[in-house]
Formats: structure tokens, C-alpha cells, sequence
């Protein structure tokens, strides 16, 4: 349940306006376990078909920090052919405590219109909806797209015990054919560097919290 405050309601506003954002009942959400897990074709359409159907557009600002809502998230691992080598960013600028921090993922939120581009005389579906949202993210954050395959779903992550736990994950692979074309927009603050799985387990702990579960599952459990 939420427990926000009038004046944590009105920051959020301020902060968001009228930005809309796709969320599902956290009711809805309850077989999405905690953490990250792999999912198959069958997996998937069962997400896009059964549980994203029960999802609507709400402000961003009433679902932040509102657990009766889970915001779905398309997030893209970009490897390079061989999955020998995985794209991450180093935060190079900004509040001293984030210097040095790493990402793994390129994501965000799915906004409305997501899913008016996924309208056509043909078909209007929810698989639609969140590959519209990854492309449109990957292309707001990256540059160099232009030898790239088809992402395919790879899992599911959320992390209940962080300050983030009302968003889910719809983790995706995308393989980039050149990676050496591969770039960041936010190049004031940001840094691109690929990684290998060895280097991914030595920077663990300088990784978000979803990275982190990817990680252990992809990496470290495999080796244990």
C-alpha cells in the first residue's frame, strides 16, 4: 500500500507533471517471483498475454512509491555475438556517492505512447507495446544501432527489498554485430565500456541491484 505523504505526492508531481506511465495491479503481479529468472518463448506470452492485459496508463507521480501498482520495465542486455562480452555504463560525473557506479541494462518505462504506435488496422497487443517502449529507450539512450539483431526475452527481475520495489523488469538480449559502434548519448556522464563475465563478477558490487541478480544467475551460478 502506499503511504506517501501530501507533501512527497506534491515533489513527485512537481518532479513528473503529467508524465504517464504502464502499471499492473501488484495483485495481478504475485507470480512474478522476487529476483531474477530466466523465461522461455512460453514464458513470455503468458506475461504479454495474461498479465499486461490487466495493466493501464496512470501518473507517473501517483504510481512512484505506490506498491498497489508494479511499473513494468522492458531492460536490454546488449552482448556481442560470441555473449563473451556484455555492454555496461560507468558513471563519470554527477553527486559523488554515484561516481564509479555501474549499469548493465538500457530501460525505461512504458508511456502511452507506446502503445498508440503499437495501434495499427492489424493488431494492437502488448508484446507490441513493450518492444515499441525498449526501442524507443535504446534509442534515446545509445547510439551506433546500426548492426543489431532482434531482441529476444531473456527473464523477469524485481527486487522487493530495495526503494524500488514497486517495478518489474522484462529482461531482454540484444546482440550487436559491430560492437565497437555502440555509444551512450549522456556522454557528460556516462561512460560505455564492454565487460566480460569475469570482469561483470569483479565489479558486482559496483552494479544496481537488478544487475546484480542477472549477474549471480548468469555468472556466478553457473560457475558455483
Amino acid at each position: 500500500m502506499t503511504n506517501k505523504s501530501a507533501m512527497r505526492q506534491k515533489q513527485l508531481e512537481e518532479k513528473y507533471g503529467d508524465e504517464k506511465v504502464f502499471v499492473v495491479p501488484f495483485s495481478q503481479t504475485e507470480s512474478i517471483l522476487d529476483g531474477f529468472h530466466p523465461i522461455d518463448e512460453k514464458g513470455y506470452d503468458k506475461l504479454v498475454g495474461t498479465i499486461l492485459p490487466k495493466g493501464k496508463f496512470i501518473l507517473r507521480a501517483d504510481a512512484e512509491e505506490d506498491m498497489t501498482f508494479q511499473q513494468f520495465i522492458p531492460y536490454v542486455l546488449v552482448t556481442d555475438e560470441a555473449h563473451e562480452k556484455f555492454f555496461a555504463t560507468r558513471r563519470i560525473q554527477g553527486e559523488s556517492r554515484l561516481l564509479g557506479r555501474l549499469s548493465l541494462g538500457i530501460g525505461g518505462h512504458i508511456n502511452p505512447i507506446d502503445w498508440r504506435n503499437a495501434n495499427c488496422a492489424f493488431f494492437q497487443t502488448h508484446r507490441e507495446m513493450v518492444l515499441r517502449g525498449m526501442a524507443r529507450e535504446i534509442r534515446e539512450e545509445m547510439t551506433g544501432l546500426y548492426h543489431v539483431r532482434k531482441p529476444h526475452p531473456y527473464g523477469t527481475v524485481r527486487d522487493l527489498g530495495s526503494f524500488t520495489p514497486d517495478h518489474i523488469g522484462i529482461v531482454f538480449t540484444m546482440v550487436a554485430a559491430e560492437p565497437e559502434e555502440i555509444g551512450i548519448r549522456e556522454t557528460d556522464t556516462l561512460e560505455p565500456v564492454w565487460m566480460t563475465k569475469q570482469e561483470l563478477v569483479q565489479n558486482y558490487e559496483k552494479f544496481e541491484s537488478w544487475a546484480q541478480m542477472i549477474i549471480e544467475d548468469m555468472v556466478i551460478e553457473k560457475v558455483a
